[in-house]
C-alpha cells in the first residue's frame, strides 16, 4: 500500500474510532493501558509513521498532534467509553454517590455494566479492521472494551476514593453506563433479527416492551448481514453517559440474646390471612432500633428456636441473629452496642437484650449448629384436672428419678397447619416436681429437654399424640397453666 492510500485509510479510521480502539484492533497488548492519549499518539507516530503523516502534519508537539486526532462525535466501537475525558465524570458520579450515602467501609469491589449495544459495534469494528487492515493484522483478537475500561478506571478510582480494592470487598460499587441515542430504534431493529422459538408459560414483559438482553442481542447479530451492519453502525453518535451508580454493602451480622417477659407477645409478627393479630413482636422491638443504628435498608431476624406467644423467655435469654442488608455502618464498639441495648430495653417492659456483638458470617452457622443436640431448661406450672390420688402424688414425687426419657411426639395439632405431619423422637433429660403448699392439685415442673421438644404436649399428651406424657407417668389427667423457658444452653454470641 502506498503512502497516499495509507493516509486515506488512516483518515477514515481516525474519524470512526478513538485511538485506544485503533490500538486494540491493531493488537497492541499493553499500550491501551496508557491513560493519556498524547502518549498513545507518540507511540503511533513511532510505529506507524505512514498512518500519521497527514494526520499530524505540521504539528510542533505531541499535544498538538493529539489534538489533530480528535474526531467529531463518539467512537464507533467503544461508544466513547475508552476516551480519557469520559473517566473523570465516572469517578465523580461514584464519589458523589459515596458522599451522599456515607458508607463505612475499608475495602470495595467495583462492578462495571456497559451498554449492550457494544456487542453490535464491536462486531462492526472487527469486520472493519479485518477488511481495511488485512495487510497489517497477523492476528485479530482485540482486548475486550470492558477489560480496557477496567484497566483505565481502576487507578483513578483507587486514588479518588482512597480505599483498598479487594475482590471480596465489603462494598460493591456498580457503575452502569448508558448510550442513550441507540437505546430505542437501534436496539429495536437489532433485536428484531433474533430468531426466537415460541415458548409457553413465560410471562410477557409489561406493556409488551422488548427486552434487550445480552443473549438476545448476540442471537440477533448472527442474522445481520454486512450491509445491514454497516448501515446500522455508520451513524453519528453521541458519547455514552453514566446511567447510575449503585452501592451495596455486604451483610452485617449482629448477635445477642433476648428475654421476653410478656405472655401476649409473639416472637415474629403474627398475621392471620393478612390481618395482624397483635401490635408488635420480639423481632420488631429488637430489630428496628438496630436497623436504624446501622443505617440498613432491611433486615432478617433469626433465633435459636422459638417460644409461643404465651411463653416467657427468662434466664440468660434466647440467642438471636440479625442480618442487616446494605448497612451504612459496618462496625460498632462495645460502648455503641451497649447504648443500642439501653435504647431497646428502655422502650418497653416486655423485651430486653444483652450481649450485643457484631459477628462474622462464618459465626452465623454456630447459631443453627447442634440444633438437635443442645438442651433447654423449662419451668411449667401444671395442675391435676381432678384431685390427685395418693398413687399419683407418689409418682409425682418420684419424677426426679427419671433421666433421659425418650418421647415419641407426633406433630402437635396446634401447629399442623404450618408443619408437616411426622413422629419425632425427643428426650427429657431430667425432670423434677415441686408441689404447691396452698393447692394440692397445682405443682411446678422443672425440666431439661432436648431442643425441639414440645413441652406443652408432653404435659397434657395432645390426645395421645405424645407418648409417654406426664399424665401417663402420673396415671392422672394433667394440664399446663403457664410455661417459661429458663435457659437455652448454647454459647452465643461467639467469644
Amino acid at each position: 500500500m502506498n503512502n497516499t492510500d495509507a493516509v486515506k485509510r488512516w483518515e477514515e479510521t481516525s474519524n470512526k474510532f478513538c485511538v485506544r480502539c485503533i490500538l486494540r484492533h491493531l493488537c497492541f497488548d499493553w499500550i491501551w493501558v496508557l491513560r493519556n492519549e498524547s502518549e498513545i499518539t507518540e507511540h503511533l507516530k513511532e510505529t506507524f509513521p505512514e498512518f500519521l503523516q497527514h494526520a499530524v502534519a505540521g504539528a510542533d508537539s505531541i499535544d498538538n498532534a493529539n489534538h489533530q486526532l480528535k474526531r467529531q462525535g463518539s467512537c464507533h466501537c467503544c461508544l466513547g467509553i475508552l476516551e480519557s475525558n469520559f473517566l473523570q465524570p465516572c469517578l465523580k458520579h461514584i464519589v458523589d454517590a459515596l458522599s451522599k450515602e456515607s458508607y463505612q467501609f475499608a475495602t470495595y469491589q467495583p462492578q462495571y455494566f456497559l451498554p449492550v449495544q457494544l456487542q453490535v459495534f464491536g462486531l462492526y469494528s472487527m469486520k472493519y479492521f479485518e477488511e481495511k487492515y488485512s495487510d497489517v493484522l497477523k492476528k485479530h483478537n482485540p482486548t475486550d472494551v470492558k477489560e480496557v475500561f477496567k484497566a483505565l478506571m481502576e487507578p483513578i478510582l483507587i486514588e479518588g476514593i482512597n480505599q483498598e480494592r479487594d475482590p471480596n470487598g465489603v462494598l460493591e460499587i456498580s457503575l452502569h453506563l448508558k448510550h442513550v441515542s441507540t437505546e430505542t430504534n437501534f436496539l429495536t431493529h437489532v433485536s428484531s433479527k433474533c430468531n426466537e422459538k415460541k415458548t409457553f408459560n413465560r410471562k410477557r414483559p409489561k406493556n409488551d416492551e422488548p427486552t434487550f438482553t445480552l443473549a438476545r442481542i448476540r442471537s440477533a447479530m448472527l442474522n445481520l448481514n454486512d450491509s445491514e451492519l454497516e448501515k446500522l453502525c455508520s451513524i453519528d453518535l453521541e458519547p455514552s453517559v453514566v446511567g447510575n451508580v449503585q452501592l451495596f454493602h455486604t451483610a452485617v451480622f449482629v448477635g445477642g440474646r433476648y428475654n421476653k417477659y410478656s405472655r401476649e407477645l409473639p416472637q415474629t409478627p403474627w398475621l392471620v390471612e393478612g390481618e395482624r393479630k397483635l401490635v408488635s413482636s420480639v423481632q420488631e422491638y429488637i430489630s428496628t432500633p438496630i436497623q436504624k443504628a446501622f443505617g440498613a435498608d432491611s433486615y432478617n431476624f433469626s433465633t435459636s428456636g422459638r417460644e409461643d406467644v404465651d411463653v416467657r423467655m427468662l434466664g440468660n435469654g434466647r440467642p438471636f441473629l440479625i442480618e442487616l442488608i446494605n448497612a451504612r455502618q459496618s462496625k460498632m464498639d462495645a460502648t455503641q452496642l451497649t447504648e443500642i441495648s439501653h435504647q431497646i430495653n428502655g422502650q418497653n417492659n416486655d423485651v430486653s437484650v444483652h450481649s450485643l456483638k457484631v459477628v462474622s458470617k462464618s459465626d452465623c452457622k454456630k447459631l443453627k449448629e447442634g440444633e438437635e443436640e443442645k438442651t433447654k431448661s423449662y419451668s411449667a406450672v401444671c395442675c391435676f384436672i381432678y384431685p390427685p390420688s395418693p398413687d399419683s402424688i407418689s409418682k409425682l414425687e418420684d419424677l426426679s428419678k427419671i433421666t433421659n426419657l425418650e418421647l415419641k411426639q407426633k406433630t402437635p395439632i396446634r401447629v399442623l397447619h404450618r408443619r408437616p405431619l411426622a413422629t419425632r423422637s425427643r428426650y427429657v433429660h431430667a425432670i423434677k416436681a415441686e408441689r404447691n403448699s396452698n393447692d394440692s392439685r397445682v405443682f411446678k415442673l422443672l425440666l431439661s429437654t432436648q431442643a425441639g421438644t414440645y413441652v406443652k404436649e408432653f404435659v397434657h399428651g395432645d390426645f395421645g399424640r405424645t407418648t409417654p406424657s406426664l399424665g401417663d407417668l402420673l396415671s392422672a389427667e394433667v394440664d399446663i397453666i403457664d410455661l417459661d423457658v429458663e435457659s437455652v444452653n448454647l454459647q452465643w454470641p461467639p467469644t
